[in-house]
């Protein structure tokens, strides 16, 4: 964080407290220094904050808010200090004095935001010039920041502390199946490797294990296989995560689609590769590979 708790102009007594305003100043309000305990808790408020951010250019269609919005329209990242920066704001009124008056604006989850800087390698600043509330996040912050909230929703979908069931999934539809497997296709190639498998399984959370099946909610979940010492919450297998949990969403409107991203080696992803649909056919590599079809006989000795 390139300005974490340091001095900053306060804002008018008259101007309006956002929750946000109100943990910084808790965290800030330590005798002895900024608090770490009060820290976390404004960051983790940040994360599921709706925030606001303006755009680059308006979108042919008003976004949705709430969304992702690093996919649902181009985010205006200029530079701030020398760095290429993105600024959101946590109230109307701040964008509305900032110098991005009257610019489009998208709103969605502070984590959104936090992913889309990481994709892009800038920094974060919130409420700049506009409030005291107004830390900058350095594009290695950011980037750290993205990866422990893409990993932390990691951990929820699979239920660390919940009894979960990976099931087969009702059969899904070949348009499902055409336009999932098309998207990891090319996904596998750009990964070098990194990307092992995919499967969907339907996922039952609830009850006793073992039992859970039988009367829990099913989610349709698409799990990818991280190659060991592929870095499962990197920027990119996030970015990927969000962009198959879109086209489920557009494939299946009612029911929506889960992404998992699970390392080799763990046991939810045998389960997934035991009784899951398989979308990604496995990379064919090294001395024991079959030819290509075209390739040439070999020569005999």
């Amino acid at each position: 964080m390139t300005k974490p708790f340091g001095e900053s102009e306060a804002a008018s007594d008259d101007a309006p407290l956002t929750r946000l305003d109100a943990l910084w100043r808790a965290a800030r309000s330590g005798d002895e220094g900024p608090d770490d305990a009060g820290a976390g808790r404004f960051l983790d408020a940040l994360l599921a904050e709706g925030l606001l951010a303006p755009l680059a250019a308006g979108p042919e269609e008003p976004p949705r808010s709430g969304g992702d919005a690093a996919e649902m329209a181009p985010l205006l990242i200029e530079p701030l200090d020398g760095a290429p920066t993105l600024c959101v704001f946590d109230a109307v009124e701040r964008l509305a004095e900032s110098a991005y008056a009257g610019s489009e604006f998208i709103a969605a989850p502070g984590r959104a935001f936090f992913a889309a800087a990481a994709q892009a390698g800038a920094q974060l600043a919130l409420n700049p010039g506009v409030a005291a509330t107004d830390p900058v996040f350095s594009a290695e912050t950011v980037s750290m920041i993205a990866a422990l909230s893409l990993a932390a929703e990691q951990e929820e979908l699979v239920g660390a502390d919940e009894a979960i069931e990976i099931l087969s999934p009702a059969p899904p539809s070949e348009a499902m199946l055409a336009a999932l497997g098309a998207r990891l296709a090319a996904a596998a190639e750009s990964f070098s490797g990194l990307l092992t498998g995919a499967w969907l399984v339907d996922v039952a959370r609830g009850g006793e294990p073992g039992g859970a099946a039988a009367s829990a909610p099913r989610r349709l979940t698409l799990t990818l296989a991280a190659a060991e010492g592929a870095e499962a919450d990197s920027a990119a297998f996030g970015a990927l995560a969000r962009d198959l949990s879109r086209l489920g969403g557009v494939l299946a409107p009612d029911d929506g689609l889960d992404v998992a991203i699970l390392q080799e080696g763990e046991r939810a992803l045998a389960a997934a590769r035991a009784v899951g649909v398989g979308l990604l056919a496995p990379r064919d590599e090294g001395p024991d590979a079959p030819p290509p079809d075209d390739a040439p006989p070999p020569s005999e000795a």
